[in-house]
């Protein structure tokens, strides 16, 4: 359950979920990156089986929070600002991007700091781009920080419609701000993310593939726990 006052912000209790958990050996887990940390996205399951030595990239001010939770090797990016992981000739750039949580900016401040992510993978001449929205709208400061990168292979877009009933209005992109998303970015492929997890989740996926005639760019629909390989 999403608590929620309008003079001071979330408090989330639990929020119900409708899918498993997929089967993951978190000893093969080298870094986590959070987009923000809200229940649904940094659920308590995470925060208690986790090891607190794990590196953690996370948004401005989210530290406190892992932190108090017993987390203890956090590294924050603020927009614009990058991390590097680099091994056996293979080296990933990691740029934080800003996410806006709703198209109302008190609201999005309200609901705190957040950030997407721009993920550079390169090895010798092969290089693969990957666009992460993290909780976020298309914002004139989002589309401006993106004007400086060329399309993405791979958009992550967070969606479901949230807040669409509740005293927030709506607080995640649906198919309709993806789809006009896409037609701004034109990412090669989109992997929508964010859509059946969790109760709040309003709108179904189906209405984004039942939309997508048309639109530029592939859309790869995967089911829970699947993996997608890009060669």
């Amino acid at each position: 359950m999403l608590a929620c006052s309008l003079t001071k912000g979330p408090q989330v209790v639990d929020h119900k979920r409708l899918t498993a958990l997929p089967e993951v050996n978190i000893n093969d887990i080298d870094l986590s990156i959070l987009s923000h940390t809200h229940e649904d996205h940094f659920d308590q399951r995470a925060q208690q089986l986790l090891d607190k030595q794990l590196p953690f990239i996370v948004p401005t001010g989210a530290t406190k929070q892992l932190a108090a939770q017993g987390f203890s090797n956090i590294h924050e990016l603020d927009w614009g600002q990058h991390w590097h992981l680099a091994e056996n000739g293979y080296h990933i750039e990691i740029t934080a991007l800003p996410a806006s949580h709703s198209t109302n900016e008190d609201i999005s401040a309200l609901l705190g700091r957040g950030n997407g992510y721009w993920f550079t993978f390169s090895h010798a001449n092969w290089q693969k781009t990957l666009y992460w929205t993290g909780d976020s709208f298309a914002t004139t400061r989002l589309l401006e920080s993106l004007n400086a990168y060329p399309s993405p292979d791979i958009m992550l877009p967070h969606m479901g419609r949230v807040g669409t009933s509740g005293p927030l209005g709506q607080i995640s992109m649906g198919a309709e701000e993806v789809l006009d998303l896409m037609a701004v970015i034109k990412p090669n492929l989109t992997i929508p993310i964010h859509h059946s997890t969790y109760q709040l989740y309003l709108e179904p996926i189906q209405v984004l593939l039942d939309r997508q005639s048309g639109v530029a760019g592939k859309i790869q629909l995967l089911s829970s726990g699947e993996i997608y390989n890009v060669d």
